[in-house]
């Protein structure tokens, strides 16, 4: 993904860093089905809501 930021133009840049970080933070919410162990969980939680930073990130993003 880095590679495909610095050679994509910026509105496709943006498109892709929205569709892919969305798409990762569910398959994280999705293996935390019937998860017991918190420190996971909690792990989990910390990366989806970095995740959801980035989104917000590329949507102001200019271009």
């Amino acid at each position: 993904m880095v590679f495909l930021t610095l050679v994509m133009p910026p509105k496709l840049n943006r498109w892709a860093n929205i569709i892919v970080a969305l798409l990762y933070a569910l398959t994280i919410i999705g293996s935390c089905i019937d998860e017991t162990w918190i420190y996971f969980l909690l792990g989990s939680a910390v990366e989806v809501i970095l995740l959801l930073v980035l989104v917000r990130f590329a949507w102001k993003m200019p271009g």
